[in-house]
């Protein structure tokens, strides 16, 4: 066989699933069950999902979208956990 080349089968992998899917998956099943503390502050798997997709609608309301980079100086805590997820959630 010359100068015939065979590309390899692709393989199949299987997609790993976003932190955004693992919050939405944990707030569907378990929606009162506590996801993070912040100080005094609770916050639910429910909440949390809910805040990250209002978040998420905000920054897509903005402009940002699947790909864009996000710029986040906040300390450890609910707004950062918050934005990661909603960040998932745009791409």
């Amino acid at each position: 066989m010359t100068g015939h080349t065979v590309a390899p089968q692709a393989q199949t992998r299987r997609q790993e699933p976003t932190p955004a899917q693992i919050l939405d998956d944990r707030a569907r099943t378990a929606p009162t069950a506590p996801a993070y503390v912040d100080g005094e502050a609770r916050f639910s798997f429910g909440q949390a999902a809910s805040r990250a997709r209002v978040l998420a609608g905000w920054l897509s309301a903005r402009g940002v979208g699947s790909g864009d980079r996000i710029l986040l100086m906040a300390k450890n805590g609910e707004f950062s956990a918050t934005t990661v997820f909603a960040a998932s959630h745009l791409g």
